[in-house]
């Protein structure tokens, strides 16, 4: 930790509760015989703190409530599968509406910044539009924060759903830097 650092609190509301809804969404298409009350109070979580919208998590509630996902499902991609199941029809209605309101798939990713701002508080998102069909994402910590490398992953599967709802195939993402890799930032 630098100087300037301020030290991590893993218990700080970070995470919009509508993050979590993707995935409380995912386990009951995808995984019916899992327990959802059972499963979200597993990671100190309520249902009805899930169903409010203006309720955060904490990293470290986030941080269990994924490990007991990957150990239930084996899977260690879950966390992307989870991104782009957001462009699934009831999948985080908001996003879907406020996406397909846009211009195309080029604005939608540019305006990604804006929108982070209302589902995370653990980073800040800007976009910028490189090409006619490119678009480049950095991704910075917010200090006192330390996000795992399966967020990093959620939020690829979410810039891939982006696309899938203008119809378009699987976008390719090309990351760059990544603060798991010794990247001050991720860029996508």
């Amino acid at each position: 930790m630098s100087d300037n650092a301020l030290p991590i609190d893993l218990d700080k509301p970070l995470y919009s509760s509508r993050l979590i809804d993707t995935y409380v969404k995912y386990i009951k298409v995808h995984l019916s015989h899992v327990d959802i009350n059972t499963f979200l109070r597993s990671a100190n979580m309520e249902p009805c703190e899930v169903a409010d919208e203006n309720h955060w998590f904490s990293q470290r509630q986030v941080n269990t409530f994924h490990e007991r996902l990957r150990s239930i499902t084996g899977n260690q991609d879950i966390a992307r599968q989870v991104g782009r199941f957001a462009a699934s029809p009831g999948v985080l209605g908001q996003i879907r509406l406020y996406t397909i309101g846009l211009i195309g798939p080029a604005k939608a990713y540019e305006m990604i910044g804006k929108y982070a701002m209302n589902l995370t508080r653990s980073s800040r998102h800007n976009a910028r539009k490189i090409s006619r069909n490119k678009v480049e994402i950095s991704v910075i910590q917010n200090p006192g924060v330390k996000e795992m490398p399966f967020q990093c992953e959620n939020r690829m599967g979410y810039f891939e759903a982006i696309a899938t709802v203008f119809n378009h195939t699987l976008p390719s993402i090309e990351h760059k830097e990544c603060v798991f890799k010794g990247g001050q930032r991720c860029v996508y």
